[in-house]
């Protein structure tokens, strides 16, 4: 019993870290990640029989947590999804589109760098459904056959929250990417204001 309790407090230090930052891509609430860190732990440590052995334990676990994550998101909430008022069908050639532009040619132009803080910071702003969509999709690269049957949602529906989300994102960027490039502006203009003048001979 007491090795059973010694190698479960090991497992929870070595990968709380790793799954806390999961649960924390999926709701901006501290404790709310808390508690689906908790929660995960627990199925982990009842259904670690159910790991057989074979493939990358940590991709098991990430799969528990996530799933963990969307299960307390849609008990614990109105998972809600925004719909095209025109019901547009959002195919694939969309969704390529939209991953094309992601980071757009008026950003690039600006040739500003992101902090991964600051991204996460305007993903954490997206609505619920965009964000849960988004994250299944681009980070845990789920096919949208996969979130449709996990958030009991349609396909089109998953489409459809993929390109709003990364239509929204992008806007983000932009926006954000002007203002950098502002106060670089103004910080250079207070630089050379600074400056001794210097006399050519």
């Amino acid at each position: 019993m007491k090795r059973q309790a010694k190698a479960q407090k090991e497992l929870y230090q070595r990968y709380a870290p790793l799954m806390r930052a999961i649960c924390m891509r999926y709701t901006h609430d501290f404790q709310e990640a808390e508690d689906m860190v908790q929660e995960g732990f627990i199925k982990v440590f009842t259904k670690i029989d159910q790991y057989a052995g074979t493939g990358n334990f940590e991709g098991w676990l990430k799969k528990v947590f996530i799933n963990t994550t969307i299960n307390h998101i849609k008990k614990n909430k109105n998972l809600l999804f925004h719909y095209d008022i025109s019901e547009v069908h959002y195919t694939e050639d969309a969704v390529t589109e939209s991953n094309e532009d992601y980071f757009s040619t008026k950003t690039n132009i600006l040739d500003v760098d992101f902090s991964e803080e600051e991204i996460l910071k305007i993903i954490n702003k997206l609505p619920d459904g965009y964000r849960v969509v988004f994250n299944l999709y681009a980070v845990e690269q789920m096919n949208h056959k996969e979130i449709s049957d996990m958030l009991n949602i349609s396909i089109s529906t998953s489409k459809s929250q993929l390109f709003r989300a990364r239509k929204t994102i992008q806007k983000c960027l932009i926006e954000l990417a002007e203002m950098k490039v502002e106060h670089r502006r103004q910080r250079e203009d207070k630089q050379r204001k600074k400056s001794p003048l210097r006399l050519i001979v």
